[in-house]
């Protein structure tokens, strides 16, 4: 039960990482104050400042 747990969660980690261009989910490459994961499933770029 613990390796298929594990691989979910492998799983999920490999999708934030692709699905925000190749940048680490939890941090805040552009520096505008929101994570890479927020900015993705909010449909801006992690990589573009986006002022709110």
């Amino acid at each position: 039960m613990f390796l298929v747990l594990f691989f979910i969660g492998l799983v999920g980690i490999v999708y934030l990482f692709v699905s925000t261009g190749g940048v680490l989910a939890d941090t805040d490459t552009d520096g505008d104050g929101l994570s890479n994961a927020t900015e993705t499933a909010l449909g801006t770029d992690p990589i573009v400042v986006d002022e709110f």
